[in-house]
């Protein structure tokens, strides 16, 4: 009687990779605004202020930060360095 198959590790592994970018693009998110958010917006501050802040901060960063987000776990789930 043969062994029986062994379940496969591509999906594990793929749902890992994008769990784990989609945390990973958060927390990069969350680093790169935090100057902002985390101090108090100034005296006669619109209404919006600190918000608007942010989106101008992270116009144009938003693809580039879940793209290396992506790839730099899907480096560590491969670890190509254990092989």
């Amino acid at each position: 009687m043969p062994p029986p198959p062994r379940p496969g590790r591509f999906v594990p592994r793929a749902t890992l990779v994008l769990a784990g970018g989609v945390a990973m693009f958060f927390a990069v998110s969350m680093a790169y605004t935090a100057p902002i958010w985390l101090e108090p917006p100034p005296e006669g501050a619109p209404e919006g202020y600190v918000e608007q802040q942010v989106q101008n901060r992270l116009k144009g960063k938003v693809v580039p930060f879940f793209a290396l987000s992506l790839v730099g776990v899907a480096v560590i789930v491969a670890r190509p360095w254990k092989k």
